[in-house]
């Protein structure tokens, strides 16, 4: 079992198996929102070369896949921005409906 795993009775994918987030077996889904799998011989090869790497290298690694994370998430609210719009959904009230769950009265 990966430790980044998180163990849940839930059926997130609509597969019908529960057990871990997104897992299946001998694979792991990489991306959530689209349950990409990858075997987890494939996700542990990719952890040790990360461990093996310097600490110049990793934290490189981590500002690209910072960078690539926010332009992905971007990307999403983007879209997510024009689907409300279509559905005739404002800036203002997405702004109103967060603070409103941020604080409520």
């Amino acid at each position: 079992m990966l430790p980044l795993l998180a163990a849940d009775s839930r059926d997130f994918d609509g597969s019908g198996e529960t057990g871990f987030i997104g897992a299946k077996e001998g694979h792991v889904c990489v991306n959530v929102w689209r349950c990409e799998y990858v075997s987890e011989a494939v996700v542990r090869g990719i952890l040790q070369q990360i461990e093996r790497l310097s600490d110049e290298d990793r934290l490189d690694l981590s500002i690209r896949l910072a960078e690539r994370q926010e332009d992905e998430w971007k990307a999403e609210a983007e879209m997510a921005r024009r689907a409300a719009g279509e559905m005739g959904i404002t800036q203002a009230a997405i702004d109103q409906a967060v603070n409103d769950v941020r604080h409520p009265t």
